[in-house]
């Protein structure tokens, strides 16, 4: 079996509290969003030879305590 080398590139989305993180197609437009904290981060159209981009949306409130974000996911 032939081995292939896995390629991936390293993306800060944010630097806040937040612990937990999920992915969904959030806009259905075809690619995947990540949701994590307050907010959700829209990923643009592809772009060759270019990193990913993402822009974030802020769409919830959620409690702090202690500098704990309490975020665990539940998007119903």
């Amino acid at each position: 079996m032939e081995q292939t080398e896995a390629r991936s590139r390293r993306h800060t989305l944010d630097l806040g509290p937040s612990e937990a993180v999920a992915v969904a197609d959030v806009d259905r437009d075809g690619r995947l969003d990540i949701v994590c904290g307050e907010n959700w981060y829209q990923q643009g159209p592809p772009e060759p030879d270019k990193a990913l981009r993402f822009v974030k949306h802020k769409f919830r409130d959620l409690a702090h305590t202690d500098f704990y974000l309490e975020e665990l996911s539940d998007l119903d």
